[in-house]
């Protein structure tokens, strides 16, 4: 968080839950469901990438090649 200058605060309020949550859960104490994961990497700006996109784009890559 520090490498992208993002306050632990901030990204609480994002994703919708108390800045205690967000403690434990950075702290490896609490769990957080998948859509507030989501939430999470959509304000980080990452984009997730589903096992099925990666093997179907190299199935792709693969067919284009022969």
């Amino acid at each position: 968080m520090d490498f992208r200058k993002i306050k632990s605060k901030d990204l609480a309020e994002y994703i919708g839950v108390t800045k205690s949550s967000m403690s434990l859960f950075l702290n490896g104490k609490r769990a957080m469901g998948q859509e507030k994961l989501e939430a999470m990497l959509d304000y980080l700006k990452i984009k997730l990438v589903r096992e099925e996109e990666l093997n179907n784009k190299q199935l792709e890559g693969k067919s284009s090649q022969s």
